[in-house]
């Protein structure tokens, strides 16, 4: 028999983590929470609010969840619903594309989806509830800490870490053995050449802290 697991959130991120999980077939989705109904999403039913979440545990007292809620810029709400969901009693499976490369001894964090195509080399470490997008590549022996984005076709070099909350958007460049600080955004086609200490905006090539 299949785990259950729910999905949290209805967005654009959502139609990518749940057809990973359909692909999985490892699990059954009973559905997706939202604030309002999007309708049916690759065919999953929308089930409430997160209100409905108590609910859904005691139907289904090992119901798995995962956050499907990407980020654009830095935000803490894929933090908030994660802390939401461990103190409601939900596990949060590592969900890993069947068409993702991982080396064997890649640490995968509780909560994190790695996408369609993203590399993940050998001795790399990423912490829980991170997003490695399509086609990114974070190369060996790097470090993530929580709650990270690497979106589609950023590249984290080998050898490099990078603090909590921080994203790489679209395309983005951080070359071998540099260390990004927590809450760091760099922006799409950026290229990060030094390490960076002070959080904030990076743009440009070298990536320049953008002063708002």
């Amino acid at each position: 028999m299949k785990d259950k697991i729910v999905i949290i959130g209805g967005g654009e991120f959502a139609h990518l983590i749940i057809d990973v999980i359909k692909k999985l077939n490892q699990y059954e989705i009973i559905g997706y929470t939202d604030l309002i109904d999007k309708g049916l999403i690759l065919g999953t039913e929308y089930l409430g609010t997160d209100e409905v979440l108590i609910d859904i545990l005691k139907k289904y007292k090992n119901c798995k969840a995962v956050v499907a809620v990407g980020l654009i810029k830095i935000s803490y709400v894929r933090n908030k619903v994660y802390e939401m969901l461990k103190e409601l009693g939900f596990e949060l499976p590592s969900i890993i594309s069947k068409n993702a490369i991982l080396q064997e001894d890649v640490i995968i964090g509780e909560g994190t989806c790695v996408l369609d195509h993203a590399l993940i080399n050998a001795g790399t470490r990423i912490g829980k509830c991170c997003i490695i997008g399509p086609g990114a590549i974070v190369e060996h022996h790097c470090t993530a800490g929580d709650f990270v984005t690497f979106a589609t076709g950023a590249i984290f070099a080998a050898g490099s870490t990078i603090g909590d909350n921080s994203i790489l958007s679209i395309g983005a460049i951080v070359v071998s053995h540099k260390n990004i600080c927590s809450n760091c955004f760099i922006g799409a086609g950026s290229v990060a050449i030094n390490n960076i200490s002070i959080e904030g905006t990076y743009y440009g090539v070298p990536a320049r802290k953008i002063i708002s």
